[in-house]
């Protein structure tokens, strides 16, 4: 992946280049409320290539679990949310931020071999985004959402060439007031706890040959 000099979002801080997700809430009638921090329990199973965090869904009102599996050619990122209780929760925000290292540097080997230019098409369902070297040379990151899932806003942040976007913008695009956005900028109420969990983003990373090659599955 490449490298960036901060993170943004869940689990993202300065100095470090970490995958982000953000998501703000509210129960009932309540405040937004943003979550900040990646769950702390974790399970790895390095022989299946899979990685998984979770919070204390005891303890919040919202239960969240990332999973991370890779082949060693293709990334998937799945992330699943549950109602814990009885109390109504609308999901505002939901989105994920990729950090990194954009054009930029003393020299050319800096600036051209280790920046890299974001490249995106928000679109819905058909969206994907993917990263370049700024010399224009392979390998590309290709990220594509997998079938059900959907991308409608882009916001700042992951740093200069770095990525954010949302599967549900209601709070965040909402709020945006300059210029027209043609995709809307949705919300998402979860179900009662005992319920299948929503699993609204799911993306898959690759690093082709191409830029064009599609690593969803």
């Amino acid at each position: 992946m490449p490298a960036a000099t901060q993170g943004g979002g869940r689990g993202g801080g300065a100095g470090s280049a970490t995958l982000g997700l953000n998501l703000s809430y509210r129960t009932g009638a309540g405040e937004w409320i943003n979550l900040t921090q990646r769950g702390p329990k974790w399970t790895a199973s390095p022989e299946n290539g899979t990685v998984t965090y979770a919070n204390d869904g005891a303890q919040a009102p919202v239960r969240i679990v990332e999973s991370y599996k890779t082949d060693g050619g293709v990334l998937d990122w799945t992330i699943d949310l549950e109602r814990t209780g009885k109390t109504p929760v609308e999901i505002g925000d939901l989105g994920i931020s990729i950090p990194v290292a954009g054009p930029s540097g003393e020299n050319p080997t800096q600036i051209f071999e280790r920046g890299f230019l974001r490249h995106q098409f928000i679109s819905g369902h058909g969206s994907f985004f993917y990263f370049v070297r700024a010399s224009g040379a392979p390998p590309f990151l290709l990220v594509t959402v997998r079938p059900g899932t959907k991308l409608e806003y882009a916001g700042g942040g992951g740093g200069r060439g770095g990525a954010q976007v949302y599967v549900h913008s209601g709070r965040s695009g909402g709020a945006e007031k300059r210029g027209t956005w043609r995709q809307a900028h949705t919300t998402l109420d979860l179900g009662p706890a005992g319920r299948p969990a929503a699993r609204p983003p799911t993306a898959s990373a690759c690093n082709g040959p191409t830029a064009t090659r599609n690593c969803a599955t």
